[in-house]
């Protein structure tokens, strides 16, 4: 039994949340995650296996590569200066099936399963022991983000449609409200939470647009924003929040859709009306997942079917500038590497 209902892409995309239509319509069909058609197998294998950095490597850089094997590692961490493309220092295994990752302000990382819960993972060392398993009632967890894991919410976004808020201390998590949020497939991409404890969204909405949900207190209604407030995007992809609340937002799209991954800022989306504050920059290949530093100085990709990408940040979302990139052993062409993101990030 297939987990998810969501468009197919041909040959690459089965693992990734984008469709291959450019068209702005949502999928509709199949599956796009990848998951086992045998569910009960892939959690017998879920044994949260790691190898640990060393003492000295407590900021860096987590990526994940989709990967289809279910004992598999698929969390790797590299050195935070990576120029020289070194082999990972620590990974971790999750039983596959993970698309975005995310850390917090003190570098705790959390891994949304989209099988078997939210994993939260003690940092700042790089891959730190396991903490828990939040429970996801929702069952196709697909990206999250907090400023603090383990004592605060944890927003989580689900390939159904659902936005959720999670704690560690329960558990458990309460889906919000997502009015006209499209539903029946893989409508929903990245989530992000400001330092208030405000969370965003973007996904499809009803009539097949892309649309951001702003969510006050990360409870309750989100706000729906799109085009008439001032946010614009060809599709959807990955959230991020710099230090000043400005929102980083990735547009997923690559070669077959005949136009490149861009990331765009905006400024003001928490008061109902999004303004442009740099971009559309375009990203070297398809992305849909990065993230900000602690710093807010460097921005960091997974290019989809190649290497792992980092930016310089500038003037708080003016300037946006590739620097080099890193592929350290991973199996990017075939495994999929979906999210990259700095081990601890931007304090927002």
């Amino acid at each position: 039994m297939r987990l998810l209902s969501t468009v197919l892409c041909s040959a690459v995309a089965a693992a990734v949340l984008a469709s291959c239509s450019g068209n702005g319509s949502p999928p509709s069909s199949a599956t796009e995650l990848a998951l086992s058609s045998d569910p009960k197998t892939l959690l017998r294998y879920a044994q949260f296996q790691r190898v640990e950095a060393p003492p000295s490597a407590r900021r860096g850089i987590y990526v994940e590569e989709y990967d289809y094997g279910p004992v598999e590692k698929n969390i790797f961490g590299f050195p935070r200066n990576n120029r020289s493309n070194p082999p990972p220092i620590c990974s971790l295994t999750t039983s596959g099936e993970v698309n975005g990752i995310a850390t917090d302000a003190k570098g705790n990382l959390i891994v949304p399963n989209g099988l078997s819960g939210i994993n939260v993972y003690k940092g700042p060392e790089m891959c730190g022991r396991l903490l828990g398993t939040i429970t996801d009632s929702a069952g196709l967890a697909s990206d999250a983000a907090a400023i603090d894991a383990i004592n605060g919410t944890i927003v989580v976004a689900n390939l159904g449609g659902e936005v959720e808020n999670c704690t560690l201390a329960s558990l458990s998590c309460t889906t919000l409200t997502s009015p006209n949020m499209g539903a029946g497939g893989a409508v929903l991409a990245g989530v992000a939470m400001d330092k208030k404890g405000n969370c965003y969204a973007d996904a499809f909405n009803n009539s097949g647009m892309v649309n951001l949900w702003y969510y006050a207190g990360c409870a309750g209604t989100g706000r729906q924003l799109g085009p008439v407030n001032g946010f614009n995007e060809p599709y959807y992809g990955g959230l991020s929040i710099d230090n000043h609340g400005n929102l980083l937002v990735i547009s997923y799209l690559n070669a077959s859709m005949g136009t490149p991954s861009t990331m765009t800022v905006y400024s003001g989306c928490g008061t109902g009306e999004c303004a442009v504050v740099g971009g559309p920059f375009i990203l070297q290949g398809g992305s849909i997942f990065g993230g900000l530093d602690r710093q807010n100085t460097r921005y960091v990709v997974a290019n989809f079917e190649s290497n792992i990408d980092i930016y310089s940040y500038t003037g708080y979302g003016t300037g946006l500038t590739y620097l080099y990139s890193f592929s350290g052993g991973l199996a990017c062409a075939t495994d999929f590497c979906e999210s990259a993101v700095y081990s601890a990030s931007s304090p927002k």
